[in-house]
C-alpha cells in the first residue's frame, strides 16, 4: 500500500497473491491459482470510518466480452474470524474498455476492521490488459462540494428516494396499485386501477402481460410521482402502446428512442392527445440500445420494453439497464420492462426477447446497488410458473 495523501492510497492489486495468473490477460503472475475466476485481490488495509471511493484504472484494456465482479471484504484479526462481503458492483469489460478502462466502487467501512477490494470473472472473457492500478480515497474532503455540483443538476420530479425497505426481496404478493420490481399476475389484472389505465389508453381491458407492461410502467411513474408537466421522459423499445401520447397530454416531453420505428408518427394518437400537443412534445431519436451515445442525458424518467431487435441476450438486457440510467438526471427514475421466466428452459420468449430468471434478476438488483443506485423492493410472490413480463423499478443515484 502507498500513501499518496492525507486521503489517498494505492492498493497493489495482486500483492495479496502474487503469484496468481488473472483472468484479465498480461495481468498478475505467472501460475494459477486455486481460484478460477481470480482478476486481482489487494492487501487488507484500515480504511477509517469515512466513506471510501475506489477507483479501478486499466491499462490498455481491450475486451469485447465478461462482467467483472467488484467486492470489498472486510476482516477482523480476531481467531477465528472469517471475512465477509460489505460492498458489491459488476460492470462490462467492454464498457469499461470504452470508458477509458476506468470503473468505480464506493463502500463505507465496517468498524475495527480491514478492507479488501477483490475483482472475480464468471462468464468467461477475451480482455487483456497492460496494467491495473487501484486506488481508495476517503470521500470527506471532497464529497461535500462534489454533492454540492450534483444538486443543482438532480431532477425536480419525484420524492427524493425510493421508500426505504429492510430487506431487498419481499414474500408479499405483488399489487400494481403500488408497484414495486415485480412480475404480472392474474390478481392484478382484476385490480380497478388497471381497468383505470386501459380507460385511459383508450383501451379495453385486454387482461395479458402486454397491457400489463404498459400500464404498469405509467402507474409505476405516478406512484413515484415522477409522471408531471415538464419531466424530460425517454423510452426505450417499439411496442410503447400509448404511453408516449399519454405522457405528452400529461404535459412531458418525451423522446422515443428506437432504430426502426418510422418518426413519431406510430405513436400518434389523437383520441389521446390532440395534434398540437403530441407535435409539441414527442421527438424520435433513432438509435440502438446496445450502443447508447454519451450526449444522451438529463432525463428525468426512463422507461423501456421488451424488444429482441437490438437486446438479443441476457447480458445484453443487463448491459442496457445499467447504461440507462447514466441517461437519467440525478434522482431520475427508471422502469424497465423484461421478460420472466421461474423456471428454466427457453432462453427467448415467442417473439425473440431474451428471459430472465430470478438469479439474473437478483444480480442485476445487487449491481446496480452497488453502483450506488435505488431499487425498489423485488418481490417474486403470486405468479404462476408460466413465462411473463417483469417489471423493474430502480432510482438513479444522487452520488453516481
Amino acid at each position: 500500500m502507498i500513501l499518496l495523501d492525507e486521503n489517498e492510497v494505492e492498493l497493489g492489486p495482486f500483492e495479496f497473491a502474487p503469484d496468481w495468473c488473472s483472468l484479465v490477460g498480461g495481468l498478475g503472475g505467472s501460475q494459477q491459482g486455486p481460484d478460477d475466476h481470480y482478476v486481482f485481490h489487494t492487501p487488507y488495509a484500515d480504511f477509517g470510518q469515512e466513506e471510501v471511493l475506489v477507483t479501478l484504472r486499466f491499462d490498455g484494456l481491450v475486451a469485447t466480452r465478461g462482467m467483472i465482479v467488484l467486492r470489498v471484504h472486510a476482516y477482523s484479526s480476531r481467531p477465528g474470524a472469517a471475512a465477509y462481503q460489505i460492498a458489491y458492483a459488476e460492470a462490462p469489460l467492454r464498457l469499461i474498455a470504452a470508458d477509458g478502462g476506468t470503473t468505480t466502487l464506493r463502500f463505507r467501512p465496517a468498524a475495527n476492521v480491514l478492507h479488501a477490494v477483490l475483482g472475480h470473472i464468471y462468464d468467461g472473457t477475451d480482455a487483456t490488459a497492460a496494467g491495473l492500478r487501484v486506488t481508495a480515497r476517503r470521500l470527506s474532503a471532497v464529497e461535500a462540494e462534489a454533492e454540492a455540483v450534483t444538486d443543482e443538476r438532480r431532477t425536480s420530479f419525484g420524492a427524493s428516494t425510493i421508500r426505504a425497505v429492510p430487506q431487498l426481496m419481499s414474500a408479499a404478493a405483488p399489487r400494481l396499485a403500488t408497484p414495486i420490481s415485480q412480475p404480472c399476475t392474474r390478481p392484478q389484472l382484476a385490480e380497478p386501477v388497471y381497468a383505470e389505465w386501459a380507460a385511459r389508453m383508450h383501451e379495453a381491458p385486454a387482461h395479458d402481460s402486454r397491457q400489463w407492461g404498459h400500464i404498469y410502467i405509467l402507474q409505476a411513474l405516478r406512484s413515484y410521482g415522477v409522471l408531471e408537466a415538464g419531466a424530460q421522459a425517454i423510452g426505450f423499445g417499439p411496442d410503447a402502446g400509448a404511453i408516449p401520447a399519454v405522457l405528452a397530454d400529461i404535459g412531458c416531453h418525451v423522446t422515443m428512442a428506437d432504430p426502426d420505428a418510422l418518426g413519431v408518427e406510430v405513436w400518434r394518437n389523437p383520441a389521446l392527445c390532440d395534434d398540437a400537443t403530441f407535435d409539441r412534445n414527442v421527438f424520435h431519436r433513432p438509435l440502438n440500445r446496445a450502443d447508447l451515445p454519451d450526449d444522451l442525458t438529463g432525463f428525468d424518467l426512463l422507461w423501456s420494453q421488451r424488444s429482441p431487435n437490438d437486446l438479443s441476450t441476457v447480458t445484453d438486457t443487463v448491459d442496457f439497464i445499467h447504461r440507462s440510467l447514466a441517461c437519467l438526471k440525478p434522482g431520475g427514475m427508471a422502469v424497465h420492462m423484461v421478460s420472466y421466466d421461474p423456471l428454466p428452459g427457453a432462453e427467448a420468449d415467442a417473439a425473440g426477447n431474451p428471459i430472465l430468471r430470478r438469479g439474473d434478476l437478483d444480480r442485476l438488483a445487487l449491481g446496480l446497488i452497488g453502483h450506488g443506485h435505488e431499487i425498489a423492493q423485488f418481490t417474486y410472490s403470486g405468479g404462476d410458473r408460466d413465462p411473463t413480463a417483469f417489471g423493474i423499478i430502480a432510482r438513479r443515484g444522487l452520488r453516481t
